[in-house]
């Protein structure tokens, strides 16, 4: 009995097509599926948006006998920045892995203890931290599944040929509209870092997993945005949004700070007038 066949019988229609489009295109390894409305979703949207796809370089890749979303794992979880109450959607939709069950799998190979990496564990990260920045780069998903690397932010939003700023193209993957935004932003084209924005916003908004909530981050460059184009007003409607659906004392002290630059400037206007 085939590896494909195996999973056949115990999965659901969409969950099965799923399987054949990866085991069509040459994945070595069959990615841990999302729930079968997820599926259904992933198979209406990955001819036009490939990156709704598992990478196969994901897969496929090894490092050592551990697979890349084993590296962004271990990464993850020694990086202080990143927010350990709120597992990333990027292990089951980029990198085809079940967090739980491969923390644990990494936790009994002596990578991990107690939640913090061993020796081992930290070795592992050094050795393949070409995997580390490759995830933080932007990425060109191509319809057989493969992943390109674009190291430097900033150059992916101008012309090969020129210094001329392209028009902004969805990725179809909200975590990559949302490098594409700040590509645009570090290249001083507000207008088509707001636009790769809110385009990330909605397709954050079909991730059941996120709870249907764009990332906190997405909330935060819009902001800044509006506050260095002067909108205090957008700023201010950004910022309630984001402190009703996270409500951080972050958010809460811009959203205070915005209304009070908003008064601020409403009263030199009247005083102009």
């Amino acid at each position: 009995m085939s590896f494909f066949s195996f999973f056949n019988k115990s999965k659901g229609n969409y969950s099965n097509e799923l399987l054949k489009v990866y085991s069509d295109l040459g994945y070595s390894k069959m990615p841990k599926l999302p729930s079968e409305d997820e599926c259904k979703r992933i198979l209406l949207e990955y001819k036009s948006f490939p990156a709704s796809l598992v990478g196969k370089n994901n897969v496929n890749d090894k490092c050592g006998h551990l697979l890349r979303g084993h590296i962004i794992l271990l990464w993850w979880l020694n990086n202080s920045r990143t927010d350990k109450n709120k597992i990333p959607s990027y292990f089951l939709y980029e990198y085809g892995i079940d967090f739980a069950h491969e923390l644990s799998a990494l936790e009994s190979q002596g990578y991990i203890y107690n939640f913090s990496l061993t020796d081992k564990g930290i070795e592992t990260i050094d050795k393949y931290a070409k995997v580390i920045l490759e995830h933080k780069s932007t990425k060109v998903y191509s319809l057989d599944g493969n992943i390109k690397y674009l190291r430097s932010d900033k150059n992916i939003v101008f012309d090969d040929n020129s210094s001329t700023i392209l028009d902004f193209s969805s990725s179809g993957s909200y975590l990559e509209d949302q490098r594409i935004g700040r590509a645009y932003e570090r290249s001083g084209d507000y207008e088509k870092a707001i636009q790769a924005y809110y385009t990330a916003w909605k397709l954050a908004e079909k991730e059941s997993i996120n709870n249907h909530l764009p990332p906190p981050n997405i909330y935060e460059r819009l902001a800044i945005i509006y506050r260095k184009q002067k909108d205090y007003l957008n700023e201010i409607k950004i910022m309630s949004k984001a402190v009703e659906d996270y409500p951080n004392d972050r958010f809460k002290e811009r959203l205070k700070k915005a209304k009070d630059l908003y008064k601020k400037n409403s009263v030199i206007d009247k005083d102009r007038k």
